[in-house]
């Protein structure tokens, strides 16, 4: 009887090892994706807005593109007024929904300063409210698909 047992157990263990790799093709394994990652657009008063963000654990990382007006001795070209400036998201941090974080900005003068931004995700609108010395009141940017 027992040798019935160990060659069962043989069998079944062969079974298990063929099978194996074939019931793991159709498991798919998903990290839950945080509302706060992806790309977010809006205004900040008259100011395009889109905010790029990546979020590891409880930092939030990114890029943010604004379209700013350029003061007239400082275009590249005589009907430039506003031009894009880049820059990252850095010490930002989320806890649940709510977001923080800082960028180096670009005044129209071309002065820099940096602002610091908190904030709550809500679905798919991010509202955020600038920080002092920054000025602005709070708005709204919305997810985007790109």
């Amino acid at each position: 009887m027992r040798g019935n047992v160990l060659v069962a157990l043989v069998v079944a263990a062969a079974y298990m090892s063929a099978i194996a790799p074939a019931l793991g093709q159709g498991v798919k394994k998903s990290a839950k994706k945080s509302l706060a990652e992806g790309v977010w657009k809006g205004r900040q008063g008259q100011e395009p807005w889109t905010l790029k963000l990546t979020v590891k654990g409880q930092d939030l990382s990114g890029t943010l593109t604004r379209e700013i007006e350029v003061r007239e001795d400082l275009r590249n070209k005589p009907d430039q007024k506003t031009a894009a400036v880049t820059v990252d998201v850095e010490a930002g941090k989320i806890n649940g929904n709510n977001v923080e974080f800082e960028c180096d900005m670009v005044g129209p003068e071309g002065q820099r300063f940096r602002a610091t931004f908190k904030g709550v995700v809500k679905q798919d609108s991010l509202e955020l409210r600038p920080q002092p010395p920054a000025s602005g009141g709070p708005f709204t940017l919305k997810r985007s698909a790109g």
